[in-house]
Parts: C-alpha cells; sequence; structure tokens
C-alpha cells in the first residue's frame, strides 16, 4: 500500500487505503490495529483477488490467535503501578480515617498518641518508597508501551516513537497527567516536613496543617488512579464507556483503601507490640480494628459488585470464560 489510511468518516471500524497497480493474482492483507485508548494491538489479516478467482486460500479467513501477552514485561509493570498506587493512596486514607481517629482522639493517652506519631512516620517512609516505584515503574511501562505500539525492540523505543506514544495517543496524555499528578502529590506531602518542628507537632494548628496537606495529597492520589480507569477495558468498552469507567474507578478505590490499608495495619501490629503495655496494646487494637474492619468490609462489597459489573462488561458470552482473561477474572473474584 502507500502507507496512506484514511478514516472512512460513516463507519468507525473501517479505513481506506490506496495500492499501487496489481497484477492479477491473489493478495492478503496484513492488518494491525492499536487501541488509542487502552493501547492494546490486535493483528489480523483477509485475502481479496484481482483479475481472478481466489486460489491457494481460504474465502475467508480464519481470526488470527492473538498473543496472550502484549510484551513479557506488561504484565509485571502493571502489576508494579497498580500496587504501588494502591500502597500509596490506600495508605493516604488509612492514616486519615483509620490511624489518626483511633491513635491520636482526644481521649487517647499519652502512649497512644506516641505510638501514633511513630506509625505515622512508618506510614509516610511506605508512601515515599510506594511513590518512588510508581514513578520507575510508569517510566518503563512508557517504553515497554512506545516499543510494542511500533513493533520495535526496547532500545529503539527511545526518541521519536516515545515522543509519538505520549504527543499522539489518549493513553500517552493519561500518562503524563498520572506522572503530574504524581509529582504533585509528592509535593504535598513533603510540605508536612516544613510546617513546623517536631516538638510543635500537638499544636492544634500544625495539627490541622498536617491533615490537610495529607487530605490534598489523598484527592490528588485518588484523581491519579482515575487515569487508570481511563486506560482500562472498560474506558475502551465504547457501548457503555461512562459506567464501565465509573464501575472500573470504584473498583480501584476499594482495592487501594483495603489493601493498601492493609500494608499499613501490618506496620502498625509490630509497633504495638514492641512499644505499648499490654494494656495500651489491647486499647490500641481495640480503637484500630473495628475501623477497619469496617472500611474493609465495605471496600470488599464494593469489589464484589463492580468486579461482578466488570465481568458482565468485558466477558460478553459464556464460552469466553474458558479463555486466559476469564480465568483470570474468576480467580480475582
Amino acid at each position: 500500500d502507500n502507507g496512506d489510511s484514511t478514516p472512512d468518516p460513516t463507519e468507525p471500524t473501517a479505513i481506506f487505503v490506496t495500492l499501487r497497480v496489481l497484477t492479477d493474482g491473489t493478495y492478503t492483507v496484513a492488518w494491525k490495529n492499536v487501541s488509542t485508548v487502552d493501547g492494546h494491538r490486535v493483528r489480523g489479516s483477509f485475502v481479496f483477488s484481482v483479475g481472478e478467482p481466489i486460489t491457494g486460500a481460504p474465502l475467508a479467513s480464519e481470526p488470527q490467535e492473538q498473543p496472550l501477552l502484549q510484551s513479557p514485561l506488561e504484565p509485571v509493570l502493571r502489576w508494579l503501578v497498580l500496587l504501588s498506587a494502591l500502597a500509596g493512596v490506600g495508605g493516604l486514607f488509612f492514616d486519615l480515617s483509620v490511624a489518626r481517629p483511633a491513635l491520636a482522639g482526644p481521649n487517647a493517652s499519652a502512649g497512644l498518641r506516641r505510638v501514633g506519631e511513630q506509625l505515622a512516620s512508618q506510614t509516610l517512609k511506605l508512601l515515599w518508597l510506594a511513590m518512588l516505584l510508581l514513578l520507575l515503574a510508569s517510566l518503563a511501562q512508557l517504553v515497554v508501551q512506545a516499543a510494542v505500539v511500533n513493533d520495535v525492540p526496547l532500545h529503539q523505543a527511545l526518541g521519536s516513537p516515545l515522543r509519538s506514544m505520549v504527543a499522539d495517543t489518549d493513553w500517552g496524555r493519561l500518562w503524563l497527567w498520572r506522572v503530574g499528578l504524581l509529582l504533585a502529590m509528592a509535593a504535598f506531602l513533603g510540605l508536612v516536613f516544613t510546617v513546623a518542628p517536631r516538638q510543635h507537632d500537638h499544636d492544634p494548628m500544625v495539627e490541622f496543617l498536617h491533615r490537610f496537606f495529607r487530605a490534598l495529597a489523598l484527592v490528588v492520589g485518588a484523581g491519579m488512579l482515575l487515569t487508570l480507569s481511563l486506560v482500562s477495558h472498560g474506558a475502551a468498552t465504547a457501548e457503555i464507556r461512562s459506567a464501565a469507567v465509573f464501575s472500573d474507578y470504584f473498583h480501584l478505590l476499594a482495592a487501594g483503601f483495603w489493601v493498601g490499608g492493609l500494608f499499613h495495619l501490618a506496620l502498625a501490629v509490630p509497633l504495638f507490640l514492641k512499644t505499648l503495655s499490654s494494656t495500651d496494646q489491647r486499647s490500641a487494637l481495640s480503637a484500630l480494628v473495628p475501623r477497619f474492619s469496617t472500611l474493609a468490609f465495605l471496600s470488599v462489597g464494593t469489589l464484589l459488585i463492580t468486579g461482578l459489573y466488570g465481568a458482565w462488561a468485558q466477558v460478553t458470552i459464556l464460552k469466553a470464560v474458558a479463555t486466559p482473561y476469564g480465568w483470570a477474572l474468576l480467580a480475582k473474584l
């Protein structure tokens, strides 16, 4: 072909392309499509004939079997991006809605307040680690995606393929938003350290500013999760796009509040056992665990409802359950 493909304005699934002068014979058209929404690539082929009956090929080509993975690195990087994003957003929510009310409330003892500050310090360290991992995994994911879309090795994806990926696709533009929101989240968390010296931490204004900057970081982090939903399978489901994105977003939020919160709860228990008396341990756990259990119960319920909706939206026929995607979806549910 002459490399001049043009979309059909009346049919969104069709394009035109011009050809050089063809001699009589049977020709195979090999095509590749990359979704600008979720960045997934699909290949296929069909045949046509000029001047004579089609020979040497069936009248209707069988659909090509698509590769399970676009790249061996893709699932690893997607897992790291999700894990670090959920740990960041979930940790902030756990700190604001579970740990601080339980350990720094008006009825908390001096010992609980002290361990609450230690837990907050550990939580911040884990948040910084999660944000660094998210940044590195996102950069690697961009390179892999550029290589997949342009069908080139990883080292050749640097340069114009990378620039084209960011500038010319929805996936790339949303990647930029994600990284920008991640940096804003880090900036708000950084302000927590600049508010006041350590000895004034119990000043009401300082307490308010610490909570305020953490809340801003949480809001920005929640926006960052939305960029993941906007490049999900749900966003590529044109008929129900808004509902599918909405469901996917709440699915991610619920996973963050539950799974991300679990990471930070796991930090708290050894700290309690090491620094608190048995009486204060019981007080701390009786304040912390019921709050987190309520949050976990609501999150798991949301995950089930949105997960079932996602299964209905993506696995549209029963036979599709017996695919790697269908089995993975069943295992997750």
